[in-house]
C-alpha cells in the first residue's frame, strides 16, 4: 500500500507525462516520430567533433571588421526527450515543483532541477539542455556538452571527457544508444 506522499508524487509525474504526452501529439505527426533522421553530412553538419572553419568564428575577423557575422551557433551532443527527464527526476526523487504551477512551467521546472543534479552528477557546469532544430526529427531536446563558437575554451581532455559520456550514458539510458554529434538549435 502506498503512502500518501508517494500517492501525491506518482500523481504529480502522471501530470508530467499527460503534459509530454499532448505536448507530443500536437507537434508532430505521426509519422515523425521515429529515431530516425536525416545523415548529419545532409543537414551540413559535421560528421566528427573537429569543426570546419565555416563553423569557427575568424577572431581576427571578429576584431578588425564591424561588419562580420559569427558563423551558425550549433551545439555537441545528444539528443533527448522530455521523457527522459522526467524519469531521470524521478529516479533520483528531485524535490517535485507544486502542482498549482502551469503545465508548462511545471515541466520547465522538472527539466531545470533533472539539469541541475545532472551537472553536479557529472561535475561539469557547461551541460545545457535546449530545443534542437526542427531538421532534427526524433529528438525534443538537445542535452549540449559544447557549442560551436566555445568549445575552444570549454572541450574537456579525451580522457574526461569519455569520463563525463559515461556518466550521463548511466543517468540517462537513451545516450547509450548515441555517439555526440552536432545539432542545430532551435533559433539561432
Amino acid at each position: 500500500m502506498s503512502t500518501p506522499s508517494e500517492t501525491a508524487r506518482l500523481r504529480v509525474y502522471a501530470l508530467a507525462r499527460e503534459y509530454d504526452s499532448r505536448k507530443k501529439s500536437a507537434c508532430k505527426n505521426p509519422s515523425s516520430m521515429t529515431r530516425a533522421e536525416s545523415p548529419d553530412s545532409l543537414l551540413g553538419l559535421p560528421t566528427t567533433k573537429e569543426l570546419p572553419n565555416a563553423f569557427k568564428i575568424d577572431e581576427d575577423a571578429l576584431r578588425r571588421y564591424p561588419w562580420y557575422r559569427k558563423p551558425p551557433l550549433i551545439h555537441y551532443g545528444f539528443g533527448i526527450d522530455y521523457e527522459d527527464l522526467i524519469n531521470y527526476h524521478e529516479a533520483h526523487q528531485l524535490r517535485l515543483p507544486s502542482e498549482e504551477l502551469s503545465r508548462g512551467t511545471f515541466v520547465a521546472s522538472i527539466e531545470n532541477s533533472a539539469l541541475r543534479d545532472l551537472r553536479s552528477r557529472c561535475r561539469f557546469h557547461d551541460l545545457d539542455i535546449l530545443p534542437p532544430s526542427v531538421k532534427h526529427i526524433g529528438y525534443e531536446l538537445v542535452l549540449s556538452l559544447y557549442d560551436s563558437h566555445t568549445i575552444d575554451e570549454r572541450e574537456l581532455a579525451d580522457e574526461e571527457e569519455e569520463d563525463l559520456v559515461k556518466v550521463i550514458q548511466g543517468e540517462l539510458p537513451v545516450t547509450k544508444k548515441q555517439s555526440l554529434r552536432w545539432f542545430y538549435p532551435i533559433c539561432q
